[in-house]
């Protein structure tokens, strides 16, 4: 199994990239970095990852799932038209889609997760409600193969969240 992660070049949670991973890492299921860029990273604490892949080069044929990452540099991806079409694409085929912090509201704005149920930082949960989406005030929100965190201290939960369901359809 494999997932690509979609994280923003600069201004991402570093432990949102960092415990998701890592929980996914130890349920043996392989993981791709996508940025706008690619190499070199950097988050909001300053750590650095490589993304190996643009979003462009995005195939959802060659994996199980996607992972939007957090933090205040994700908002780039807000109303990214190519974003949409990959989380779209995966969509569609029946993958997993999931997003972490503020990301659920880049989900929410695409308008194909009306009525779904998503929870998401604080700061987000108007956007969601705007969207049509029902927000859930939990760590993490499952609601059938999308999956959905509230923040950095949630990411290890997330991560095995999205390994279970993962391993599970």
């Amino acid at each position: 199994m494999k997932i690509v992660m979609i994280v923003a070049p600069e201004q991402y949670r570093d432990e949102e990239l960092i415990g998701t991973k890592e929980e996914l890492s130890l349920e043996s299921i392989g993981v791709d970095i996508a940025s706008k860029i690619k190499g070199e990273i950097v988050g909001v604490k300053g750590g650095r990852a490589q993304a190996n892949i643009t979003v462009e080069e995005i195939d959802a044929k060659t994996y199980d799932g996607v992972v939007l990452i957090g933090g205040s540099g994700a908002l780039v991806y807000r109303n990214d038209d190519l974003v949409r079409e990959k989380v779209e694409s995966f969509w569609n085929d029946g993958k997993v889609v999931a997003a972490i912090c503020i990301a659920p509201t880049i989900l929410s704005a695409m308008g194909i997760f009306g009525g779904k149920k998503m929870t998401v930082h604080k700061s987000g949960r108007e956007d969601l409600e705007y969207d049509g989406v029902v927000y859930v005030d939990e760590d993490v929100v499952v609601d059938g193969k999308l999956v959905t965190a509230n923040g950095p201290a949630s990411a290890k939960g997330f991560g095995k969240k999205v390994a279970e369901v993962l391993k599970n359809n």
